[in-house]
């Protein structure tokens, strides 16, 4: 067959979906990608609640935990020791995770608390 001739063969729609698309991108364009899923969505979903977090917490226990993602309504908050986690859970339970809540426009659900290294 000559290339330059078309295909006689019929091309069977149902296969239509297993073509491949141009798999080349630009680099820049998937670092962007990469960035923003990674870094500026993550960034600009917390920015919205640490202040919240900042006024409603006592400064020591604001200092000694770091708000670590916010995913499906859950605030996942890193603290550095036990006896910090004790702490910021009976504030929490003592009503100011409702405030979050209720100040946060629904964007936060739950609370919940990990110890680790911040």
């Amino acid at each position: 067959m000559n290339p330059a001739e078309p295909d006689p063969r019929p091309v069977d729609p149902r296969h239509a979906w297993r073509r491949r698309d141009d798999r080349t991108a630009p680099l820049g364009a998937v670092v962007e990608r990469f960035w923003d899923k990674r870094y500026a969505r993550p960034h600009r979903q917390l920015a919205e609640v640490v202040p919240l977090w900042e006024r409603l917490l006592p400064a020591a226990l604001v200092g000694r935990s770091m708000l670590r993602s916010l995913h499906r309504g859950v605030l996942t908050v890193i603290v550095a020791d036990a006896a910090t986690l004790y702490q910021l859970d009976r504030a929490l339970r003592a009503g100011v995770e409702k405030q979050i809540a209720r100040q946060s426009a629904g964007k936060v659900r739950r609370i919940k608390l990990e110890q680790g290294k911040m």
